[in-house]
């Protein structure tokens, strides 16, 4: 699986002022290779779905980066090996081909990864054993009730181990819903999240939203990983 570019960003999100820079035409057309960093976004997604799935998974054109790290770190530690190759940009992932199987005790760390932590979240909440996700303190100053409260709504014990709704926090499955009703107006990785792991649900899982999605093209990116 080769990974393509990610989603346009928005305009609002670009940077302003800064260094202006002189581009010079070239005399001639360019003859060269050019190499276009991977994307953060799609990395997430390709890792933690290559993770679930049954058998072996190449993923090519690889963004190492620390947020991808940490989701490498964090799917390892849920029990799927992975081959990671720098240099190539390449990982090759031997899924789980179900639900997470981590040991006892387990503890997921974040670091300051969004993505991962949102994510990982609702799978870890398929296992039948306690885990713990976390992350870096400014991962743990974000929100994440309306998760929570989603799966608390399928089944799974979610405890705080210091503030409510916010990391580090105990996870415990199995999820046996299969409908779930969550907003979207704050954060479409929540959306994302619980869609990633709903084939590990025995019924499957409906999702419906109560308000409109904030970025509705990254949860058409997690729909196409899939």
């Amino acid at each position: 699986m080769t990974l393509p570019p990610g989603p346009t960003p928005d305009p609002a999100d670009e940077p302003t002022g800064g260094e202006v820079l002189e581009i010079t035409p070239l005399d001639q057309p360019p003859d060269a290779v050019v190499e276009v960093p991977g994307s953060k976004s799609l990395t997430n997604r390709a890792l933690l779905c290559a993770a679930l799935a049954r058998g072996r998974t190449r993923l090519e054109g690889v963004l190492f980066a620390d947020d991808t790290e940490a989701m490498m770190g964090v799917v390892a530690a849920l029990g799927a090996t992975l081959e990671a190759d720098r240099t190539r940009r390449r990982v090759v992932v031997e899924g789980l081909g179900g639900p997470p199987r981590p040991r006892p005790g387990t503890r997921l760390d974040a670091r300051m990864s969004g993505t991962t932590g949102r994510f990982v979240l609702p799978v870890a909440a398929t296992a039948n054993t306690g885990i713990v996700v976390d992350g870096h303190p400014q991962l743990r100053a974000r929100p994440l009730a309306p998760l929570v409260d989603a799966l608390t709504d399928l089944g799974a014990t979610v405890s705080a181990l210091e503030e409510p709704g916010r990391l580090p926090l105990s996870v415990r499955g199995p999820l046996t819903g299969s409908r779930v009703r969550l907003p979207a107006d704050v954060s479409s990785q929540f959306v994302s999240g619980l869609l990633l792991a709903g084939p590990l649900l025995a019924g499957g899982l409906t999702v419906e939203l109560t308000t409109e999605p904030v970025s509705a093209p990254y949860l058409d990116l997690t729909v196409a990983t899939m």
